[in-house]
């Protein structure tokens, strides 16, 4: 018996829109601040940072807001819960802080004179910027960009957590990180202009069935239709 292929759902008119809004929207920030491949990518950091943690809270503290939970089941929620976040925080920071760290070297956050330019490349002169540093500037330039990958994945953000799956916001993150390599392989070779930024952000507002539509291998199906093979 050959397997059934299920058609991948179509994209309805709704979620068009929402991807449209928010690449216009987070394109025409990027236009009217004037920002350099440095702001995408630390933009790109900051909201994987704000995405994640938003997902940690709504995903723990979503379920203990259930009318139906007994309060002796709530309260082992909430410590339980508690447990988590305070794990989370930890590996989700410090993974985040690190890699700050490596972004700073190259896309410095502070104006620093002393740094050694070779090209594009760049190695810290002086003292990198602190964490208090990195997340005054990060929520104060890149607040907007963040809040509205927020609200465009609303429906991924605010599912609940299963037990024991902390990991499940890096998952969801993976898109983010891949671009932000993309851009910095782009600025290495010179391409750093707006043109590039809106092939970027078209990129990752693009729902994935639509690429897996024009670049996925056909098969036939027993009707002897064919159909995109998802990859």
């Amino acid at each position: 018996m050959q397997p059934i292929h299920q058609p991948e759902p179509p994209i309805t008119q709704r979620a068009a829109v929402s991807d449209a809004v928010a690449f216009v929207g987070t394109l025409a920030i990027a236009w009217y601040f004037g920002w350099s491949t440095g702001d995408l990518i630390w933009s790109f950091w900051f909201t994987s940072l704000a995405m994640g943690f938003t997902m940690a809270l709504a995903g723990y503290g979503v379920p203990l807001l259930r009318p139906d939970k007994h309060p002796v089941e709530r309260t082992l929620s909430l410590v339980g819960g508690l447990f988590s976040l305070a794990f989370f925080t930890v590996h989700f920071g410090m993974f985040h802080y690190v890699y700050a760290s490596m972004l700073d070297l190259f896309f410095p956050l502070l104006p620093q004179p002393d740094r050694v330019y070779v090209g594009t490349l760049t190695w810290r002169g002086t003292a990198s910027a602190t964490i208090p540093d990195i997340l005054r500037i990060t929520t104060s330039n890149y607040w907007m960009f963040a809040l509205i990958n927020i609200l465009h994945d609303s429906r991924m953000v605010f599912t609940p957590i299963q037990p024991l799956n902390s990991f499940q916001p890096y998952r969801s993150m993976l898109k983010l990180h891949f671009l932000i390599f993309a851009l910095a392989a782009l600025y290495a070779v010179g391409l750093d202009s707006f043109p590039v930024f809106a092939f970027v952000l078209f990129f990752f507002f693009t729902p994935v069935s639509v690429w897996r539509y024009f670049f996925g291998r056909k098969r036939t199906e027993p009707n002897g239709s064919e159909t995109p093979k998802i990859l």
